[in-house]
Formats: structure tokens, C-alpha cells, sequence
């Protein structure tokens, strides 16, 4: 289970609508669509390839075997290690294929990102620290790279792994199919808030363990400080409290987990019980085969882990979003001093000294520089003398 630290920005409402994002980011996308409905081809090819092994699989125990012909046997056998070794080959080439587009994308939006910013005003740059910026850049541009590959592709393979194996099943006995629906929607719904109440736990867990390793850094630095002062009994009662505080959280996140993937488990176990109850008595007549018992049983176990792993995908596409919502906000904020045009003929080569004649600056309403007029002589050493705030940095 993989779970993000920044919970509490994401967390938070977009700003842009979804379309203003869609609309952003198609200029990134239009260009590889043929590469992504490629993508979209070899991953269905490779779900009907895993959908065909329990289906082989019925044919060899309700045909082959009673029949006695190991020629058929192996044969068949044959084909079910085929159709998994081209199963696998089709799901390695989608892999690749979306890892590409999605680094492409992210390498696109990272120059468009970083070439916006060069333009910006310095009243951005103090608004927004350098970590964030860098986040912005990094961490942000590779969740968006996640929502065009990894995500993408695990939400097309959940529906459609879903979608077929329901298919299948419901064409096959539509009786056992109902019962074992029957138990998969409420597991469904549940999955959904279980799985973000236990983001936001892993998510106070880390920021506990945050805080402890900032408190670790402070102190270790501030031992003679703190020895002086007698005050290491305080620091170490404040870090005990900090450590037991994510003893804690760790301890009911690690039971909230590992509960609720036993529950998923105990629930595939229930409905493979299910299959057997409802299929024994038609074994018995000889209405259902053993073969589509073992048909249902092989679906069942391909049924749950799409439908969690949806739930899950649907928690990324939200922290993708966000993420992208981050990003072009920045895209769109305009810079308060454009560059006015440079005509590079006309600026002179033995140049003599560098004039500022009437500037002015301000970080958003408070002005640094009122009308301020000097020359720098060039060759020249100028000491700028002034009090803190005075726009000394400012001018630099």
C-alpha cells in the first residue's frame, strides 16, 4: 500500500476546474494519442489473454481429462502456457509504452513549467519558497506523469478486467454470478472510505515521524545549549511525548490495514464458499460441470483485486489533479514586470556606465524603491549602505 505525505494540500479543493486542467494538458497529449490508444490495444489484448486461461483451464478437467486423451491434455496444456507467455509479452510492451508516454509528458511539462517561471516577477519568487517551487517542478510533474501511465492504465485495466470477467461469469450460470456479485458491491463501496480514512492515518504518521526527526536535528545541534541551560530533561520529555504520540497513530494505521486487507481476503474466501454451495448440488445432477466450478473459482480470485485496486486509482487520480491544479496555477500567473523588447543591434559594445533613471519596485502593495536614480561607472566598486528593508536586495 502506498501512501503520500502531503495529504493535507491535496486534500484541499482545486481551484481550476477539471476542464480548464483537461484543457491545459491537452496540448501534451494530443501529439501521442496514437502511442496512447496503442497502449489502450496491447493492455485489452493482455486482459483477454488472462481471461482465456480458466477457460482452458474448464476445457481440459470437463473434456480432455474424462476423455482420457493426453494428447488433448497436452495440447491443451500447451495452449494455456501460450496464451500466458504472450499474456505477460503484451503486458511488458504496455508497460514500456506508457512509461515512455508519461516521461514524455512530464519532460514536456517540466521545460513549459521551468521556462514559465524564468519570466516571473520577484514578488512570485518571494511568495513561493524554493522548496516549493522545486516540489511544484518535481514532485507535482511526476504524479501527473503517474495519471497518464501508471494510473491511466490501471484504471482501464480494472474496468476491463471487471467488465469481462462479469461477462463471462453471468454467461456461464447466471445464479452463481448474482451471488457472488452480491457480496463483491458491498465490499466495493466499503473500499472507498476505508481506504481514504487510512491515507489520512498514514498521512499523521508521517508527519509525526516528521516532526520527530525535526525535533532529533534541533536538539543534537543545541546539546551544549541545552546542557547550560539544564534543560535536557525538557527536550527529552517533549520528544517521548512526540515518540509515543506516532507509537500510536503507527499502531492503529498498521491494525487498520492489515484488518482491512484481511477482510478482502476473508471476503474472497467467502465468495470462492459461495461458488462451491451454490455449484455442489448441480455437480451432483449433473447440470453444472466441475470445470466451470473451477471456471468461477479461478474469476473470483481476478474479481476483488481490480475493485480495490479501482477504489485505490481513484485516491491517485484525485492527488494527480491536485497536483496538476498546482502546477497550472503557476502556468497561469502572469508576471508584474515583462521584459520589454531588447534590440541587441543597438546596445552598445564599449559600453561606459549602467544608469537607473527613475525605478521604481514593489512586493505586492509595499513599494522597496521609489523613484531611485544613480549610474554605476563601469570598472567602478559601489557599496550599497542602507537599513533592513531598505531595497538593497532588491536592486542587486
Amino acid at each position: 500500500m502506498f501512501f503520500e505525505d502531503d495529504f493535507n494540500e491535496e486534500d484541499a479543493p482545486r481551484r481550476l476546474p477539471l476542464r480548464v486542467l483537461m484543457r491545459g494538458m491537452w496540448p501534451l497529449v494530443r501529439p501521442r494519442m496514437p502511442a496512447f490508444a496503442l497502449a489502450a490495444l496491447l493492455l485489452l489484448a493482455a486482459v483477454g489473454g488472462e481471461l482465456c486461461g480458466p477457460l482452458i483451464l474448464r476445457q481440459i478437467i470437463d473434456s480432455a481429462i474424462p476423455a482420457r486423451s493426453f494428447g488433448r491434455v497436452a495440447s491443451l496444456s500447451l495452449a494455456f502456457a501460450g496464451v500466458f507467455t504472450v499474456t505477460m509479452l503484451l503486458a511488458y510492451l504496455q508497460v514500456v509504452l506508457a512509461t515512455k508516454l508519461g516521461l514524455g509528458i512530464v519532460r514536456d511539462l517540466k521545460e513549459k513549467v521551468f521556462g514559465h517561471m524564468l519570466t516571473l516577477s520577484q514578488s512570485f519568487f518571494d511568495a513561493f519558497p524554493s522548496g516549493k517551487l522545486m516540489a511544484r517542478v518535481e514532485s507535482d510533474s511526476e504524479r501527473v506523469r503517474m495519471l497518464f501511465s501508471e494510473v491511466s492504465i490501471a484504471i482501464l485495466r480494472s474496468l476491463a478486467m471487471m467488465t469481462g470477467t462479469l461477462a463471462v461469469m453471468a454467461f456461464t450460470n447466471a445464479r452463481i454470478t448474482l451471488g457472488v456479485v452480491t457480496l463483491v458491491i458491498p465490499v466495493a463501496l466499503l473500499t472507498v472510505p476505508v481506504l481514504r480514512y487510512m491515507r489520512r492515518l498514514w498521512g499523521q504518521v508521517r508527519a509525526s515521524y516528521s516532526r520527530i526527526s525535526g525535533q532529533v536535528s534541533e536538539y543534537v545541534r543545541a546539546v551544549p545549549v541545552l546542557q547550560a541551560f539544564d534543560a535536557t530533561g525538557v527536550a527529552r520529555r517533549r520528544l517521548h511525548a512526540e515518540a509515543m504520540r506516532f507509537l500510536r497513530l503507527d499502531v492503529r494505521a498498521s491494525i487498520w490495514e492489515y484488518g482491512f486487507w484481511s477482510f478482502i481476503g476473508s471476503c474472497e474466501i467467502a465468495a470462492v464458499a459461495i461458488i462451491l454451495g451454490a455449484g455442489r448440488g448441480g455437480v451432483a445432477a449433473g447440470v453444472i460441470t466441475a470445470g466451470t466450478i473451477v471456471l468461477f473459482v479461478e474469476y473470483t480470485r481476478r474479481l476483488f483485486g481490480p475493485v480495490v485496486q479501482f477504489s485505490e486509482t481513484l485516491n491517485q487520480v484525485q492527488r494527480a489533479l491536485a497536483s496538476a491544479d498546482r502546477i497550472f496555477g503557476i502556468l497561469k500567473t502572469q508576471t508584474l514586470t515583462p521584459d520589454g523588447d531588447l534590440d541587441e543591434e543597438a546596445f552598445p559594445e564599449d559600453w561606459r556606465e549602467i544608469r537607473f533613471e527613475g525605478v521604481w519596485f514593489r512586493y505586492a502593495d509595499e513599494w522597496a524603491l521609489r523613484d531611485v536614480s544613480f549610474s554605476l561607472p563601469r570598472g567602478s566598486m559601489t557599496a550599497l549602505v542602507g537599513g533592513s528593508g531598505g531595497g538593497k536586495s532588491t536592486i542587486v
